[in-house]
């Protein structure tokens, strides 16, 4: 989220700011943000459940070589590699969805289960324009 929405909260989900972490700032606005980030952790803490987003990404095994590219590009450190089998594996509740680690991965091992790389494809091919084989048919 905009730092203007949600101020106290960091770049990784869960994660939050206060004070001069954030960046300079008078007493006042120090209490201030740590009262708001304790109440933000407070609605974590409070729940019994953790729902982890919709958005998240998929390791096909059979094409992992373990190169650990994803793991070097995951902003959020939702990515590691299985140190029996040597292939990435994702950590469900840290993965955000963002597909940067989809996006790296040379053996196209990682899908976004939202963002299919045939349903992409799909999307890309031009609608009602014939292909040169479907010209040929006709």
């Amino acid at each position: 989220a905009h730092a203007k929405i949600r101020p106290v909260d960091f770049s990784s989900e869960g994660l939050f700011l206060a004070g001069l972490a954030h960046s300079p700032r008078f007493t006042n606005e120090c209490i201030s943000q740590a009262l708001g980030a304790s109440v933000r952790a407070a609605r974590i803490l409070s729940k019994e459940k953790m729902e982890s987003k919709a958005e998240r990404v998929e390791v096909n095994s059979l094409r992992c070589t373990g190169c650990g590219l994803c793991v070097a590009t995951c902003p959020y450190e939702a990515r590691e590699i299985d140190e029996e089998t040597d292939k990435a594996v994702v950590k469900d509740i840290l993965c955000q969805g963002c597909g940067a680690c989809a996006a790296v991965c040379p053996n196209a091992a990682t899908d976004q289960n939202l963002f299919r790389q045939a349903q992409i494809m799909q999307m890309l091919e031009p609608v009602g324009v014939e292909t040169e084989e479907e010209k040929e048919k006709s």
